[in-house]
Order: structure tokens, then sequence, then C-alpha cells
């Protein structure tokens, strides 16, 4: 009796764990693609800073959405080439306003989970670079 019941609890506990493995390897994300285009907006207007730290390439959202009230800050890897794309080809791409952009910062702000695969688009020469960026986790400011 003793043999059937660890039987069963195993059992129970392997199908378990292969339901979960499963829904994490077949969960598909929605791609999206932001275009930030700072050479077209005023200086004064501008809610992206973007430069290289290190051997990271940062963009910070100023909006103070994320966590605990502060910027948005979204990495990728400096030495990360990226793909280099036409206008034709961003124009076919399903491009979101600021707004969703700030939305998928608050909402990664709330619940830790990445939901989307972001991608941010910026002129380079006459094409444009898309790279593969990742929201940062903030820890609380300290007071």
């Amino acid at each position: 009796m003793i043999d059937s019941f660890k039987a069963i609890i195993i059992f129970i506990v392997l199908l378990t764990i292969e339901k979960m493995v499963f829904a994490q390897n077949h969960t598909q994300k929605d791609t999206v693609y932001y275009l930030l285009d700072t050479t077209k907006t005023n200086i004064k207007d501008r809610m992206f800073l973007h430069g290289q730290e290190g051997r990271s390439y940062s963009y910070r959202l100023f909006c103070e959405c994320a966590a605990f009230h502060q910027d948005a800050i979204f990495t990728r890897r400096a030495s990360a080439k990226g793909d280099t794309l036409t206008k034709e080809q961003v124009n076919k791409l399903p491009l979101i306003t600021l707004r969703q952009f700030i939305h998928i910062a608050v909402q990664y702000g709330i619940d830790r989970i990445d939901r989307k695969e972001v991608f941010i688009i910026t002129p380079y020469k006459d094409k444009f670079l898309a790279h593969q960026i990742y929201q940062t986790i903030l820890l609380p400011p300290v007071n």
C-alpha cells in the first residue's frame, strides 16, 4: 500500500514538472519594435537618453514609470552589431508608439515578467539598426 502511494505521488510530481517545463519552453512572446529617432526630436522634448557604459549600451526612458517611480532603463550588449534594415523594411514592422512602450515598462515594473521581445530601431547612416533590448530590474532607492 505504501509503495503504491509513493508511486502515485512520484507520478503526480513528475507530471506537474513536465507541464511546467513544457509551458516555459513553448510560451510565445510578441515581438514589438520601437523607432527611436532622436535626430528628429527637439532636444527639450526628448524622453530618452542613450549611451554606452562599459560593456552595456543603455536607453533611459524619462518617465518615472518603472518600479519605485524611477525611470525605465533598457540595455543591450554594446558589442551587439544589430540587424541592418532599410526604410521599407522598417515601415513593414509592427512599430509601437511611445505610449505602448511606456506601458510595457510599467507592466514589467509590476510583475517582472517579460511579456514581449522588444527591439529598438535607431537610424544609422542611410539605414536603420535594430537591437533587442532588455529592461533592467530596479532596486529600491536608498534613503
